[in-house]
């Protein structure tokens, strides 16, 4: 958000510090001024600097102002978006400016941070079908092959968190890139069966040797995605 210029909102400080939203959302949910009392909070807020608590005024005379039922919704803003922002401000500026070096802002600014997001990290949930649809089988195998068939069914019983490790060890990334000519290779191992699948991350290539059942084939590749072995250097 910060990229495209987008507020955050309190939903994204849920998303960064559980804790403190909880804490905020308590603060709004107050219906009267001695359940505020009880809190006794000011326009002030505390981060850590250097080893050492600073305490900062969200607004000018902040330590005397105390959180009403007319200011709360103010406050909690204020407090959220120091949080998310304020306290590395001078961070987020120097990754924008660098981001502003490489892609224009005026072309950043026709996006949403969803819309950002997805283009520098890819879909954050991973289709099986797609995968299979961008797939392509080389050095002798082919979709009808018993392995292929096999592979597919492991993967359609993978979870999400196993699928991310399977990109991540095949392709270097942990999920599939939004670009139309983007594809995953599957080819032959020239290693027998009792060797791991092996990677070509710069080719998003598995290289799986000719295993000789499914058990065999889901033992070793889920050994090589959580081990990160197999990993294949030219």
């Amino acid at each position: 958000k910060q990229l495209t210029g987008e507020k955050n909102t309190l939903e994204d400080l849920k998303k960064e510090d559980v804790s403190l939203f909880e804490g905020l959302q308590h603060v709004l949910d107050c219906q009267t001024q001695p359940e505020l009392d009880e809190i006794a909070a000011h326009f002030t807020a505390d981060y850590e600097r250097f080893g050492s608590v600073v305490t900062i005024e969200l607004i000018k005379g902040g330590k005397e102002q105390t959180v009403t039922i007319e200011n709360k919704k103010e406050y909690v803003e204020s407090l959220a978006q120091f949080h998310m922002a304020g306290c590395i401000r001078q961070q987020l500026q120097s990754i924008s400016d660098g981001f502003a070096s490489i892609i224009s802002p005026h072309l950043i600014s026709n996006f949403t941070h969803n819309e950002l997001e997805m283009i520098l990290s890819g879909e954050k949930i991973i289709s099986v079908d797609y995968l299979q649809s961008k797939t392509i089988y080389l050095r002798g195998y082919t979709e009808n092959d018993e392995i292929i068939i096999w592979l597919w069914k492991i993967l359609n019983n993978m979870s999400q968190v196993e699928l991310s490790q399977l990109l991540q060890f095949s392709t270097g990334s942990p999920s599939i890139p939004v670009d139309e000519k983007w594809h995953w290779i599957v080819e032959k191992s020239n290693l027998d069966h009792t060797h791991l699948p092996l990677a070509v991350t710069c080719s998003c290539t598995l290289k799986l040797p000719l295993f000789r059942s499914k058990m065999e084939l889901e033992d070793k590749l889920r050994s090589a995605i959580t081990m990160g072995a197999g990993f294949h250097i030219y």
